[in-house]
């Protein structure tokens, strides 16, 4: 079974860059702000969600650690 990739990674982290880039202008106002974080938010306990409903893969732990290691260098 084909799945329709009609969506693309990089848009939709795009996408949520822009909305972490209006969060953090300081042009906008607290209400204004937080309503955007609550947007980001939403989508981390979505993530979070579909994630745990996946099955676990062989090799998904090393890949992890790895990312894990590359994001503590920053």
């Amino acid at each position: 079974m084909a799945l329709d990739m009609s969506w693309s990674i990089s848009s939709i982290k795009g996408d949520l860059q822009m909305i972490a880039y209006e969060c953090s202008w300081p042009g906008n106002d607290g209400y204004t702000a937080f309503e955007l974080k609550k947007k980001l938010m939403e989508v981390k306990f979505l993530v979070e969600d579909l994630i745990e409903s996946c099955p676990t893969f062989v090799g998904e732990e090393e890949w992890l650690h790895s990312r894990l290691m590359e994001k503590l260098k920053k």
